[in-house]
């Protein structure tokens, strides 16, 4: 093993995206099982989205599918940067009204916690235990990797 590489950092990277993609995933089954209406009511009749429809689609879409790019470890800074951009416009429209803890319903907290996790495996990659790291993609640390590949 490469001295200079431990594997403590693409373990903190695996738990990262095993437990935010888990939770987008089971964000997007809840709106599924709902129904997609519920959400396209309160991105149009409530936030003023235009289309609201395909917006809560597309929503549902980056969240069941980022998700499940998260726990695989696959194309991980595309998934997490989409997750990303749903955190932010999640927080910024529904949760900034409700405060970090709200008194009545749920607050900006868990979806700061899914920004934060997002944002750190969008701007570091998946790390070792990834199929990004496997297939060759997104090379964050490719040349530490490679060394101890061919070991």
């Amino acid at each position: 093993m490469n001295s200079k590489h431990t594997h403590r950092a693409d373990l903190a990277l695996l738990m990262i995206r095993i437990g935010i993609g888990t939770v987008f995933i089971a964000h997007a089954l809840m709106h599924l099982q709902v129904g997609i209406g519920s959400l396209a009511t309160l991105l149009g009749a409530d936030l003023g989205f235009p289309l609201p429809n395909l917006f809560a689609w597309l929503t549902v879409f980056i969240e069941l599918f980022g998700g499940i790019a998260l726990v695989l470890g696959v194309a991980s800074p595309v998934a997490a940067g989409l997750l990303s951009v749903i955190s932010i416009i999640t927080i910024l429209t529904i949760k900034a009204k409700l405060g970090l803890i709200a008194k009545v319903g749920v607050g900006a907290e868990l979806d700061i916690a899914l920004l934060v996790g997002s944002l750190a495996v969008a701007l570091q990659g998946a790390g070792w235990y990834s199929l990004d790291r496997k297939l060759g993609w997104f090379g964050a640390g490719r040349e530490v990797y490679a060394a101890e590949d061919e070991a």
